[in-house]
């Protein structure tokens, strides 16, 4: 059996943010000038909300990062290659005061009773990996 439920009206989105302070350290090196150089990179960031008010929209952790790249340069053409790794702070939302509940069919969600889900309490894990290639010509 299928049931279907008509989406709210409304639904409204405190994002509680608050100031971010962040660090950011990095340099290259010229391993052969005009030619080959490296980059390496590091940078940290505060939570940028309460984990009390946490909203799925804006996921702003606590987190650091690591950053590298190569450039690589023959005549008017540099090839870039660059890496990314984040790794964000664990965010327990468990408790959330500013849960979304939604109606939904089923009775085995986390909310304010049958039939209601809260679709942004939990605990947030989250890291992110990224890469870069990119080819430069001067003229």
């Amino acid at each position: 059996m299928t049931s279907t439920l008509a989406a709210p009206r409304s639904i409204v989105l405190n994002s509680n943010l608050s100031n971010v302070f962040g660090v950011r350290l990095g340099g290259d090196y010229n391993v052969i000038p005009g030619r080959l150089a490296v980059r390496l990179g590091f940078s940290y960031e505060t939570q940028g909300l309460n984990a009390d008010k946490a909203v799925v929209h804006l996921p702003a952790y606590a987190g650091a990062s690591i950053h590298a790249g190569v450039s690589y340069r023959v005549g008017a053409l540099t090839i870039n290659v660059g890496f990314g790794h984040f790794l964000f702070q664990a965010l327990d939302a468990s408790q959330a005061t500013s849960s979304i509940i939604t109606p939904t069919p089923f009775t085995d969600c986390v909310g304010t009773g049958p039939g209601a889900c809260a679709i942004n309490r939990g605990n947030f894990h989250n890291y992110l990996t990224n890469g870069s290639v990119g080819i430069n010509y001067r003229f």
